[in-house]
């Protein structure tokens, strides 16, 4: 049987609703103080620099995740709450990414944010096309850049059909390799066709 283009292995992961309006209130102080620090505590948000300082060294850097799954919000990101509603489920996506690999993958997303790190500590910017190479990071742009577009109002089929031609704008020099800019389209097919349902 033959498989389309937009079939992958992996199933898609969704953020949820619900615990990013939770998060979001957390951290611009919605509700008291007692039950933020629960809420963060619980879906393992910081509001840091991250691994290696990641956030403080890549210039409008919004998260990251560590390898054991805590979720870092940039303290300069933390106080938008526009921006966190537009970044925090691109993090959340990672830290359940990491739940899948379980303890097997902490080595591996340790090695991945240090290679990453290696273009910045050498005073390079950090190399995006290798950035759009990483699996990981094509499930979690594919949500963004979906989620993104309905935020400006662009209705499922307007999107399908955006996805079909493979425009992927402003993202296309990130995902520039032909297999990297192929998985995020299925990924980003998936939550289109994924939020019309």
């Amino acid at each position: 049987m033959k498989r389309s283009e937009h079939d992958i292995r992996e199933a898609v992961i969704h953020p949820d609703p619900e615990e990013v309006n939770k998060v979001v209130g957390a951290l611009m102080g919605d509700v008291p103080p007692e039950e933020a620090k629960a809420q963060l505590g619980k879906s393992k948000v910081k509001v840091s620099h991250g691994p290696h300082d990641i956030l403080n060294k890549v210039p409008g850097a919004f998260g990251a995740v560590g390898p054991k799954g805590d979720v870092y919000v940039s303290p300069a990101q933390s106080k938008n709450r526009h921006t966190l509603k537009f970044g925090l489920p691109h993090e959340l996506i990672h830290r359940e990414q990491v739940k899948r690999m379980g303890p097997a993958g902490e080595p591996y997303i340790d090695r991945l944010i240090s290679n990453l790190m290696g273009d910045v500590k050498a005073n390079r910017p950090m190399d995006m096309a290798k950035y759009g190479k990483i699996p990981q990071e094509q499930m979690a742009w594919a949500h963004t850049i979906v989620n993104g577009w309905r935020n400006y109002g662009m209705n499922t089929e307007e999107i399908l059909q955006r996805l079909r031609d493979g425009d992927i704008s402003p993202y296309n020099q990130v995902f520039a390799d032909p297999a990297s800019k192929r998985r995020l389209l299925a990924y980003a097919y998936q939550y289109a066709q994924h939020e019309a349902a």
